[in-house]
């Protein structure tokens, strides 16, 4: 299989296990748009949009806080591996906006 496949199977898992309530990300970080959600064994993902361009930024950690994959939409020759990655930060941002807004209704339900 192709690498870049690999990593498109890996960004998709990701943007699933978002959309299906089994990854609960959070802001982290001092970007305005970075988030890290905790994975099996102690790993753990982050995704982050870059500080300068448009660029969407995917690593993760394994447990012993050591980098196992390092993905940049600007850097990737791959137009899916591309797309994926915008489609998991957009989907990362909008559930936690999501989560939010719920959240503050449910705050203020019975006033």
């Amino acid at each position: 299989m192709d690498q870049s496949f690999q990593f498109i199977e890996i960004v998709n898992r990701l943007k699933r296990g978002t959309l299906d309530g089994k990854l609960l990300w959070e802001h982290t970080g001092t970007l305005e748009h970075e988030y890290v959600t905790p994975l099996d064994s102690g790993s753990r993902a982050l995704v982050a949009k870059a500080p300068h361009g448009q660029s969407v930024i995917l690593t993760m950690m394994n447990a012993q806080g050591v980098q196992t994959l390092y993905l940049d939409s600007d850097r990737t020759l791959s137009e899916l591996l591309r797309l994926a990655l915008l489609q998991l930060f957009v989907t990362v941002r909008d559930t936690l906006v999501h989560h939010a807004a719920t959240q503050a209704l449910d705050a203020v339900k019975h006033l």
